[in-house]
């Protein structure tokens, strides 16, 4: 029996607007589309999303609460323009919403705050955003594509 997804995420006063995250001043090499990148991972990432037709707001702020009652802020690298993806690259395709590109710790996990971010925008908002290493992105990168579609739900 195929899988049902249910897209579950809360755009409410989310605002579709980039912040800068201090990536200017960098290289030429990391601008595309006449948006600054800070890593070369998230210009790969860009030129992929670009490539595949992809809809995306880069560097969308979030305000988290965190469990001690304070808030933070996070800023996911690329936002899919509100509409659900499956990605393909595991076992079972899995519902995002964006994509974070980071560099593993020396263990080779991501860090805990990275890990946190996306857990805490998860169960607030039902935001999925997928954590990739500049290794993937590389990869992705160099194969041209990503494992990427739209999800089609049903009309309410």
């Amino acid at each position: 029996m195929p899988r049902t997804y249910k897209d579950e995420a809360r755009w409410d006063g989310v605002e579709f607007v980039s912040v800068d995250v201090g990536a200017r001043n960098k290289s030429d090499k990391l601008i595309f589309n006449g948006y600054q990148y800070a890593t070369r991972g998230e210009r790969q990432l860009a030129e992929l999303l670009w490539n595949l037709g992809i809809a995306f707001t880069p560097d969308v702020p979030f305000w988290l609460p965190k469990p001690d009652g304070r808030s933070r802020l996070f800023v996911p690298d690329f936002i899919l323009d509100k509409k659900p993806y499956l990605w393909h690259a595991r076992r079972r395709p899995m519902l995002i919403h964006g994509i974070e590109a980071k560099g593993k710790t020396r263990n080779g996990t991501f860090s805990e705050r990275a890990l946190e971010n996306v857990q805490l925008l998860r169960q607030h908002r039902g935001i999925v955003v997928l954590l990739l290493s500049n290794s993937q992105i590389k990869q992705y990168f160099n194969k041209g594509r990503l494992p990427l579609s739209p999800l089609d739900l049903p009309a309410e």
